[in-house]
């Protein structure tokens, strides 16, 4: 959560478009080894 305060703060530093393109593969990044995961421990349930 503190890494995102941090973009926030620095947001006012540069344009918020610039946040959003560091902000986007750490988020999608985040997302697939979320899903990835996910479907590890699904296959050791059944």
């Amino acid at each position: 959560m503190k890494l995102i305060l941090d973009f926030v703060e620095l947001d006012s530093e540069f344009s918020s478009s610039n946040a959003v393109l560091i902000m986007k593969p750490i988020l999608d990044y985040g997302y697939q080894w979320c899903c990835k995961s996910i479907s590890e421990v699904m296959k050791f349930t059944k």
